[in-house]
């Protein structure tokens, strides 16, 4: 695994781009699908610069086929002097007033969420993405391969959630099971927990 430089947040931003162009939540931020497709990296820039600041960012290569952000939970809680570090000012001009609008509730709503659904010390899985390019070639198995195995090593559950019901089946099998389920604006929300496993501790 690689920990993503910045001066490969552009590149990072265009993979996360094409890996939730289709992505409810993000249709939903800017529906607009041509918008969508030329400035919904701008918001995953955003993404990546906080990911940066706050947690890890991981890509399986140099080349960037895929990206991950990373947060322990006690990093969950960003600041607005982070976010405006990161460049929030910029983002309304950026994907528009009402996109920008609707990506900040989303946040708050998922910020409240999981406090509510989760109340231990835990690692969130914030995005994983791997360019539609690249996918089925093992790229985001070995994301998540990487992390489990230090959360495992440490004793922390991961937690994560996605908005694509198709996505379950491929979390389950790194031991993710469904927690909780709740909707924002029509858009079903999923939330899964992996408990660490326990066995590797004993070697």
């Amino acid at each position: 695994m690689y920990k993503l430089h910045p001066r490969n947040f552009v590149s990072a931003s265009i993979t996360l781009c094409e890996a939730f162009y289709n992505y409810p939540i993000f249709e939903y931020i800017i529906p607009d699908p041509t918008y969508r497709k030329n400035n919904l990296k701008y918001l995953c820039h955003f993404l990546l610069r906080l990911g940066n600041a706050r947690g890890e960012v991981i890509t399986p290569t140099e080349t960037i086929e895929g990206v991950s952000i990373w947060f322990s939970s006690d990093k969950t809680n960003i600041s607005g002097i982070e976010a405006i570090q990161a460049g929030l000012l910029k983002l309304p001009f950026q994907v528009g007033l009402n996109s920008f609008r609707r990506f900040m509730k989303i946040g708050s709503i998922k910020t409240k969420k999981r406090a509510a659904i989760i109340y231990r010390p835990y690692w969130l899985c914030d995005m994983i993405g791997v360019n539609p390019i690249s996918q089925k070639l093992g790229f985001g198995g070995q994301m998540f391969n990487a992390k489990l195995k230090e959360f495992d090593e440490s004793n922390m559950p991961c937690y994560l959630e996605t908005s694509k019901h198709s996505n379950i089946h491929f979390y389950k099998k790194f031991g993710f099971t469904v927690l909780h389920e709740y909707k924002i604006h029509n858009i079903n929300v999923y939330c899964l927990l992996r408990e660490p496993d326990i066995n590797i501790l004993k070697y």
